[in-house]
């Protein structure tokens, strides 16, 4: 079982955010996509982001569909993690897997949009993301890691304000019975307020309207 206490040290240390020069991997290839610098590797011609670099203070990022013409459907172990400056981001909907640790230590991080096409969220994916206070999970997702999301037990703060989940409720139990969020993803155990959608094919939208409490 992965130990919470151990995500703080287990994401990939040469993942850097400012004033330091990108790693790049044998196998890696760079994206620069206005003021971010990506790198990424590909597999099968669907690209893998695996590191993150920036020189802005603060981050608000919108992850790009495409890098040089290849589609990205995944984001790499610790690709972005302990991004301390990183404040919002996007994954567009091309975005299938978020991989161990991807975001781990992003403390800054308030504002996560999944898209509405992530089927797995890896181990410690938004572990320590204690800036964290509300999500919205897609019904896509079927597979969601040990402390994928988890704020460390020594914060005071342990489950999301305001959680939306686009599935019915049966769904969500089910999600939660399998993947234990009581014990190892306690940011979506008992938020104050849960809202869920009236049926599966509820279209994502502006997450006030089609749900219930």
């Amino acid at each position: 079982m992965l130990e919470i206490k151990n995500l703080a040290k287990s994401y990939d240390t040469r993942t850097i955010f400012k004033n330091m020069n990108l790693t790049v991997n044998d196998g890696e290839d760079t994206y620069t996509d206005g003021e971010y610098t990506y790198t990424y590797t590909l597999d099968n011609g669907a690209a893998k982001l695996t590191g993150f670099l920036t020189e802005v203070q603060e981050a608000n990022v919108v992850i790009p569909s495409t890098v040089d013409g290849h589609l990205v459907t995944s984001i790499g172990n610790s690709a972005f993690a302990g991004c301390e400056g990183l404040k919002t981001v996007t994954l567009p909907n091309s975005i299938k897997s978020i991989e161990d640790h991807a975001f781990t230590g992003c403390t800054q991080l308030a504002t996560v949009k999944l898209g509405n096409s992530v089927k797995s969220i890896g181990a410690g994916a938004f572990g320590f993301c204690t800036s964290m206070e509300k999500l919205t999970i897609p019904s896509s997702v079927q597979t969601i890691g040990e402390y994928a999301l988890h704020y460390g037990y020594l914060n005071k703060r342990q489950s999301l304000d305001i959680l939306y989940y686009t599935g019915t409720k049966k769904q969500w139990n089910e999600l939660a019975t399998q993947y234990d969020f009581k014990t190892t993803n306690s940011m979506l155990h008992d938020p104050e307020h849960f809202y869920y959608a009236h049926t599966v094919s509820f279209d994502c939208g502006d997450p006030a309207e089609g749900f219930s409490e």
